[in-house]
Order: structure tokens, then sequence, then C-alpha cells
């Protein structure tokens, strides 16, 4: 039996997003234009009215060293409550387990010259086995800024590629980097994070605040995809 939920779509104001759009646009171009265009598609399809949209329940699987990436795990399911079904370590995970759904949240930790965490690193030769065509996969990364400036958050980039090269759509993959000081990070395109970047080590007190946002994203984008 095919695990659902409803996500009910919400009124948003015609000037919603337009002068962000405006700004990121002069900024940066078609990476811009093409983050921008969720926002359009948002207003054309809920403004006019609230719709309830069935989307089928995902799941998170993560990695971690030292346990931190999982606490933020468990955060992220309480802002996706009702789209995840289960959150689950990598390392006790089956490659059937994501081959089965439609909807993911992959992440974790990032180590030494931007590596995943030692739990991805031994499933990682059992990914090449998960066609991730047709499914929404959205990504999340834990770093440390300033201990590890020259590579932040880069683990992410290898999900990302993974994903994206096997058919996979990554969503909320236009996240800006504001608040955040680094020198360098492989999980940027186009001046845009790639996913959810959370830094536990320095600022613990945003943790909450951009989840909220980025699940946010999450959520109006798969709205878009059920209506799409």
């Amino acid at each position: 039996m095919t695990n659902k939920t409803v996500v009910r779509g919400r009124r948003l104001a015609p000037w919603a997003g337009f002068t962000f759009m405006l700004t990121k646009l002069r900024r940066f171009g078609s990476r811009a234009l093409s983050c921008c265009r969720s926002w359009i598609q948002a207003f054309r399809r809920h403004s006019l009215e609230e719709k309830d949209i069935h989307i089928t329940m995902g799941k998170l699987f993560y990695g971690s060293q030292t346990g931190t990436t999982t606490g933020v795990a468990r955060k992220i399911r309480k802002h996706l409550n009702g789209l995840i079904s289960e959150v689950k370590s990598i390392q006790y995970a089956q490659p059937h387990e994501l081959a089965a759904c439609d909807f993911l949240v992959l992440g974790g930790a990032t180590y030494g010259d931007g590596e995943l965490t030692d739990d991805w690193k031994r499933f990682w030769p059992l990914m090449d086995s998960i066609s991730f065509a047709g499914k929404r996969v959205a990504l999340f990364a834990l770093g440390d800024q300033f201990g590890y400036s020259y590579t932040f958050a880069s683990g992410m980039k290898q999900l990302y590629d993974k994903v994206s090269d096997s058919g996979g759509q990554v969503i909320a993959d236009c996240i800006p980097t504001a608040d955040f000081e680094f020198t360098q990070s492989e999980s940027l395109v186009d001046g845009y994070f790639i996913g959810l970047v959370i830094d536990e080590v320095n600022q613990p007190e945003l943790t909450e605040k951009r989840i909220r946002a980025w699940a946010s994203i999450v959520r109006q984008q798969l709205a878009l995809a059920c209506t799409a």
C-alpha cells in the first residue's frame, strides 16, 4: 500500500518574490533565472485557490561520523512532517529502500578534503545499482566553515552528481549563501548551494531557521511537481 500525504497550497501575493528575482537575475544570470521560475510557477498555480496535493511519502537517509548529523536529520523530519515516513542511517540501509521511493532526502557531514562520511563511502558502490530516474531528491550537508573553509560542505556535491547523472531531479537546489563565511565549496553552482547547509560547530543557533526555510522550498517544489 502506497503511503501518501496531502500538502495544502497557500495563496501567494502577486508581488511575492519579484524584487528578489530581479536582484538575483542581475547578479547570477541563467542560474538565477532557473531558480526564479519556481517562484513564478508557484504564483501561477497557487494564487487563485488552495488545493490538496497528494505526494508519495519519502524517506531520509544520512551519513554520520560523530552523531551530530543524526540530530539534524531528526529536525529535518520535524519540518518535513507528513512527507518523511522514515529517517535512517545509510549504514543500515539497503539499495532497494532508496529505489522504492519517489522522494528522497539524502545528506551527511563533510570530512577532510570534502569527503563523505565513512558510512556513505561503504554504501557508495551500491549507489550504481539505484536508478534515480523520476525521483525527486533534496540534499543537505553539515560542514565547518572556519575549520574547513576551503572544502566547506563539499561532500554534498558527490550526492548531487550521482543523483543527477542517474536521471534524478534535485530540488531545493538554489539556496543562498547568506550568513556563511568560507573560502570555497564544491557544493556551489552559480553562487547557490545545491541543498541545505548546516554548521553545527559555529552557528548552531541558526540551524532551525535554515531547516525551516529550506523545508518550505522543498514543500513548494514538490507541490509544483504534483500539479505540473
